[in-house]
């Protein structure tokens, strides 16, 4: 009596819990994702001793958060973020009361719903966006480099073209 119970009891499990996980399966494919899309033509500037400024472009309407850190892999901190959801967009730390410290130069993450943020630069100065490069960074490892690649590094793209190359070696000397 009570070894038929227990084969009822497992029967019954195995019958039901594929049916409950492919209606959880099922149920998480008809919901609408959120929308992501690759920021595109990325540029930022300091617009003053305290404040930054980051503006890009998404293919679709979505919403952007904004992350700030001295290093690439240093803490990071909030720095922005959209109210809705659009294609172009220019999002200013002051307008979030994110205070930079001056003379520093800050790393941009930006998030717009892909699994990999974005990185971008903020100079250290708004006069000069050489000011606290070294030299020494242009290495030959960090040539060649474009967003998206692994060992990019934003800060040594003066121009803002999307890579590091000969071009922006010419103008930080």
């Amino acid at each position: 009596m009570l070894s038929e119970r227990r084969l009822i009891l497992i029967v019954g499990i195995l019958i039901l819990l594929p049916l409950v996980i492919g209606s959880v399966f099922f149920v998480n494919k008809r919901e609408p994702q959120a929308a992501s899309s690759a920021p595109t033509n990325i540029k930022t500037t300091r617009i003053s001793t305290v404040a930054g400024e980051v503006c890009f472009d998404t293919d679709l309407p979505v919403e952007a958060a904004l992350r700030c850190s001295i290093g690439i892999t240093g803490v990071k901190i909030f720095c922005g973020k959209d109210a809705t959801p659009q294609m172009s967009r220019c999002l200013k730390t002051s307008d979030f009361d994110v205070t930079l410290n001056s003379g520093t130069g800050y790393y941009v993450f930006i998030n717009t719903g892909r699994e990999q943020e974005s990185l971008a630069y903020i100079p250290a100065s708004p006069d000069d966006p050489k000011f606290s490069l070294d030299a020494e960074s242009y290495t030959e490892e960090a040539l060649w480099i474009c967003r998206g690649e692994s060992g990019f590094d934003p800060a040594l793209d003066i121009n803002q073209d999307g890579c590091v190359n000969l071009a922006d070696m010419d103008e930080f000397y």
